[in-house]
């Protein structure tokens, strides 16, 4: 903020971040410098916007990593007024090009048939269950009742050095939906009755099984 400052110093200088938004500004000669998803509204509209560094928003490990960003780049600039200019920055390739055409549909498509290929949501659904290697290895065995069940792992979650659980990821049909989540929560219930476990971490009690179905940060 400081270096926009003395480049721009007949110019009044707005932050907007996360900690402390800007909601609505009317000034019409003003800098707003914002973090992504804190851009306040402008009464007037933006005559320009700019955004900075978008491979890191792309760099993000995250399945939806290109959605995001590009929900947040089209949020940013939708704020600019009819006329104004909008500069995307550390971006290329086939998604600037979209991008810079406005083919939100286009990108959409893609980034699905990508998902498609791979079998990623949302072309299918994902689960993760988290136990004990014993715990994981009974319910491994019985998940092999239900069709159209891939199993991935189990993997060891560590902590600062420390393992914590083992960890299963679930691929799976949606209409192996309803029976895979019976088959769960049976597995939930006759496992963690009357037992407890505890973070090797903290020492706090914790669930003996942790199960997420469709969680957005499963991968």
């Amino acid at each position: 903020v400081a270096d926009f400052g003395r480049a721009f110093p007949t110019v009044r200088i707005i932050e907007s971040t996360g900690d402390t938004p800007v909601v609505f500004i009317e000034e019409s000669h003003a800098l707003v410098i914002a973090t992504p998803g804190a851009e306040p509204h402008s009464t007037t509209g933006y005559s320009a916007v700019v955004i900075l560094d978008g491979f890191r928003a792309l760099g993000r490990d995250s399945l939806r990593s290109t959605e995001d960003a590009v929900r947040s780049w089209s949020n940013a600039i939708s704020r600019m007024k009819i006329g104004g200019q909008a500069v995307l920055v550390g971006v290329s390739g086939i998604l600037a090009q979209k991008f810079s055409l406005w083919s939100q549909d286009e990108i959409s498509s893609h980034e699905f048939g990508s998902r498609r290929e791979l079998r990623f949501p949302p072309a299918i659904r994902m689960a993760s269950i988290g136990a004990s290697p014993e715990l994981i290895a009974k319910i491994s065995s019985n998940l092999s009742s239900i069709s159209g069940v891939e199993v991935l792992g189990p993997v060891e979650i560590v902590d600062r050095g420390i393992a914590q659980e083992s960890k299963l990821l679930l691929k799976f049909e949606y209409a192996s939906g309803a029976n895979l989540a019976a088959l769960l929560r049976a597995e939930s219930l006759r496992n963690s009755a009357g037992q407890k476990s505890f973070s090797e971490r903290t020492g706090r009690a914790k669930r003996a099984i942790t199960i997420k179905m469709d969680d957005s940060q499963v991968i």
